[in-house]
């Protein structure tokens, strides 16, 4: 099975989810990670983020970060901790913090 008990009773931990779709330009999404804790009915906390988007012109972009937020209600997704992001070009920044829509 890949869930196992979280620290708390009520919060069940996931490893290895992989959260695949869509976006809004029809852009096809991954987001990957070690494990997921749901926060509360609409937040779940990643660890070990791994995320990539196809744009539509056929260009990617990826990101990795320590930590993050999935707000599944805002489709947003905030990145903390080492956060990295490469794009296709060959461009690369680091930051701590970076949100997502």
């Amino acid at each position: 099975s890949n869930i196992e008990q979280g620290s708390d009773a009520l919060s069940p931990k996931m490893m290895n989810p992989q959260f695949r779709g869509f976006d809004e330009q029809d852009q096809p999404f991954t987001v990957t990670a070690d494990y997921a804790l749901q926060k509360d009915d609409n937040t779940i906390q990643l660890s070990n983020v791994n995320a990539d988007i196809t744009l539509n012109g056929g260009k990617w972009v990826s990101l990795k970060s320590n930590e993050a937020l999935l707000d599944l209600k805002a489709k947003l997704i905030s990145a903390t901790g080492k956060v990295n992001v490469f794009y296709d070009d060959g461009y690369e920044f680091s930051t701590e913090f970076l949100k997502v829509d």
